[in-house]
C-alpha cells in the first residue's frame, strides 16, 4: 500500500516537472520569435532609410549636374555640357535626362563642325556669302568654338565688292546693304544722293571729274557718314549741290557726323553751306582733295571732339574760309593750297584743342592768309602767306602758345604780322616777313571782334 501511494507521488512529481519544463521551453521559443521579429523590423527600416538616403543623394547628384549641363548648353559651352552629362552617366548609367543632354549637346557640336567644314571647302580667299552663312549658323551653335570664331573672322575680312549699276541701280540701293569692310563702285555718272554710309565701307569712284553725287540743297548733304561709320573711305567722288539755296540755315555738300572717315581724291564744290563739315565728334582725314565755290568755308569742323585733318589739297574760291575750326575742334593742315577765298585763307579758333599748321601756301585771300584766334597747343610752321589783301598772319593772345617759326610772309597788301597786344615780336623772329605794304611786322595790335570776326552762330 505504501509502495502504491509512493510511486503516486512521484509520477504526480514527474508530470508537474515534465509539464513546467515544457512550458518554459514555450515561452523561451516565444520570446526567441519575437526577438528575431523585432530584428527584422529594425533592419527592415534601415534599409528603407539607407534606401531613401540613397534616393535623395541621387536626386541631389543629378539634379546639380542636370542644370550645370542646361546652363551650359544654353551658352553654346558644347564641351563642358557633356562633360556635365558624363558626370551622371558615370554612376547611373541609364539616367533618361542626363542621355538625352548628352545626345542634344554632341548633335549640336557635330552640326557646326559640320558647318564649319562645309564653309572651309568653300575658303577661295574672297567674299563668299554662302560660307558666311553657314559660320554665323555655326557660331550661333558654337560661340566658344575657337576655330569657328576664327574661320568667322577670316571670312568676314574678305572684301564683298558692289557695283553701281550692277548688282543695284542706285548707290542709295547699295548703302542700304553694304556691311562693314565692303566696296561699293559707283560707274562714271551723275548720280542722285543724298547718301547716308553708317558703316565701315569703301565708297569709290573712278574719277572725281566723271563721278558725281549731288541733290538739292533743300534735301541735305549729297552724302553724310553717320555715327557707325568708324572707318569709312570715300575717293574719286565730286559732290555738289546743283542750285542754291539762301538764307541761314544751309547744309554742307558732305557731312561727317560723329563718324570717321578718309576722303581722297575727291572734289566738294557748289555747296549752299559749307563744302564739308565735321561735327559731333566726328573726324575726318582728306588728302588730295579740292574745295571750290562753296557758299561757307570750303571745309570746317566745329564742337569739341571733332577733327578735321586736310593735307596736299586745294580750297578756292569759297565764300568764307579755305579751311576753318571753331568751338573746341581740333585742325591739322598740311601741305594745302588756299587761294582766292572772300576771307581768310584759315581761320583756327580751337579754343582747348590743339592746331598744326605746316606746308601751307596762303595766297590772295580777300582777308588775311591766316588767323589764328586760339589753340592751346601745336605748331605754326613753314607757311607761306602772300598777296593777301588785308595782310599776311595775324596772331591773338589766346593763341600765344604756338609756337610761330620758319614762315614766309610777303608781298602782302598789308602788314605781314600782325600781333595781338600782350604778344612780344621777339617770339615770332624766327619767321622771313618782309616786302609787305605798311609795316612788315604790327605789334600790340588793338584788334577788334570785326578785324578777324568768330563765325556768325547761324552758321553753325
Amino acid at each position: 500500500m505504501l509502495r502504491r501511494r509512493t510511486l503516486f507521488f512521484l509520477c504526480l512529481w514527474l508530470g508537474i516537472i515534465v509539464a513546467s519544463g515544457s512550458t518554459w521551453l514555450y515561452l523561451e521559443n516565444e520570446q526567441a520569435k519575437e526577438t528575431r521579429r523585432q530584428r527584422q523590423l529594425v533592419q527592415q527600416h534601415e534599409r528603407e532609410r539607407l534606401e531613401v538616403a540613397a534616393a535623395e543623394e541621387k536626386k541631389q547628384f543629378v539634379s546639380h549636374w542636370i542644370e550645370q549641363a542646361k546652363a551650359e548648353l544654353a551658352s553654346g559651352r558644347l564641351d563642358p555640357a557633356i562633360a556635365a552629362t558624363d558626370e551622371i552617366l558615370r554612376r547611373y548609367p541609364d539616367e533618361p535626362e542626363a542621355k538625352s543632354l548628352r545626345n542634344a549637346a554632341t548633335g549640336t557640336k557635330a552640326k557646326a563642325s559640320d558647318l564649319l567644314k562645309l564653309a572651309i571647302a568653300r575658303d577661295h580667299g574672297q567674299y563668299d556669302q554662302q560660307a558666311l552663312d553657314w559660320l554665323h549658323e555655326a557660331n550661333a551653335l558654337a560661340p566658344t568654338n575657337l576655330e569657328i570664331a576664327a574661320a568667322l573672322a577670316r571670312f568676314s575680312a574678305y572684301v564683298r565688292t558692289i557695283r553701281v549699276p550692277g548688282d543695284f541701280a542706285t548707290p542709295v540701293e547699295a548703302l542700304a546693304i553694304a556691311r562693314d569692310r565692303d566696296c561699293v563702285i559707283l560707274n562714271a555718272d551723275t548720280w542722285q544722293g543724298p547718301l547716308v554710309i553708317n558703316t565701315a565701307i569703301e565708297l569709290r569712284g573712278g574719277d572725281s571729274t566723271l563721278t558725281m553725287v549731288e541733290c538739292s540743297p533743300e534735301d541735305g548733304s549729297a552724302i553724310t557718314i553717320g555715327p557707325d561709320a568708324k572707318g569709312a573711305t570715300v575717293s574719286g567722288i565730286t559732290f555738289r549741290h546743283p542750285s542754291f539755296a539762301t538764307g541761314t540755315e544751309r547744309f554742307a555738300v558732305a557731312l561727317v557726323r560723329g563718324g570717321n572717315a578718309t576722303f581722297t581724291d575727291c572734289r566738294f564744290t557748289e555747296a549752299s553751306g559749307h563744302g564739308l563739315a565735321v561735327i559731333e565728334g566726328g573726324q575726318a582725314t582728306l588728302s588730295r582733295c579740292r574745295f571750290t565755290d562753296n557758299g561757307w568755308d570750303g571745309a570746317a569742323t566745329f564742337g569739341h571732339g571733332s577733327r578735321l585733318e586736310v593735307k596736299d589739297s586745294e580750297a578756292t574760291n569759297n565764300v568764307e574760309h579755305g579751311f576753318e575750326a571753331w568751338d573746341g575742334a581740333a585742325i591739322t593742315l598740311l601741305n594745302n593750297r588756299c587761294e582766292a577765298n572772300h576771307r581768310n585763307g584759315i581761320h583756327a579758333d580751337c579754343g582747348p584743342s590743339s592746331a598744326v599748321i605746316e606746308g601751307n601756301q596762303l595766297i590772295a585771300n580777300r582777308e588775311f592768309g591766316l588767323v589764328l584766334d586760339s589753340a592751346s597747343n601745336g605748331k605754326i610752321t613753314s607757311n607761306t602767306a602772300r598777296n593777301n589783301q588785308l595782310g599776311g598772319i595775324v596772331v591773338r593772345a589766346a593763341a600765344a602758345n604756338l609756337p610761330l617759326t620758319a614762315n614766309t610772309i610777303i608781298q602782302n597788301q598789308g602788314p605781314g604780322l600782325i600781333l595781338e597786344k600782350g604778344l612780344a615780336p621777339a617770339a615770332y623772329l624766327n619767321n622771313s616777313v618782309s616786302q609787305n605794304k605798311g609795316q612788315d611786322i604790327l605789334p600790340e595790335a588793338d584788334l577788334d571782334p570785326n578785324e578777324s570776326p568768330k563765325p556768325d552762330p547761324e552758321r553753325q
